[in-house]
């Protein structure tokens, strides 16, 4: 993909949820941390990050997610609000 000086190629966004419900959303793998906050009932806020990006490894002969030429990539932020 070409680098355009004025397209936009990614974005990134700040969200927060509770334990449960980031491990109803990923399930089993959730970061590990929020499975003791998930085990105390807390409502304690986490803070995640959300990238979508173009995907390093694109390949269009594929069947499987490199197939796409964007990726998401969701990961717990350390930083507190």
């Amino acid at each position: 993909m070409g680098k355009s000086p004025r397209r936009v190629d990614r974005i990134i966004r700040w969200f927060r949820m509770t334990a449960y419900q980031a491990v109803q959303r990923w399930a089993s793998t959730a970061p590990a941390g929020l499975h003791s906050a998930l085990e105390q009932h807390s409502q304690w806020l986490f803070n995640f990050l959300h990238c979508v990006r173009p995907r390093r490894d694109y390949d269009a002969q594929r069947i499987d997610a490199r197939a796409l030429p964007f990726e998401a990539i969701t990961s717990r932020s350390k930083v507190s609000a």
